[in-house]
């Protein structure tokens, strides 16, 4: 829900839990179209950098 109001290109960070959120999470947005291109565990969350992709 948080891609929906950015355009392709921005830049995006997310906190996701641990197990299936992170498991689950940067599968489904790169089907979406969107590019996973960081991830690194903070202090209890992952932190997961996202650019946008362009309109489905």
């Amino acid at each position: 829900m948080a891609l929906e109001g950015c355009e392709a290109g921005d830049l995006l960070r997310l906190l996701l839990d641990d197990g299936e959120p992170i498991e689950n999470v940067p599968p489904s947005l790169e089907e979406q179209g969107h590019a996973v291109v960081g991830k690194s565990w903070r202090g209890g969350a992952w932190e997961l950098s996202v650019r946008a992709g362009g309109p489905s």
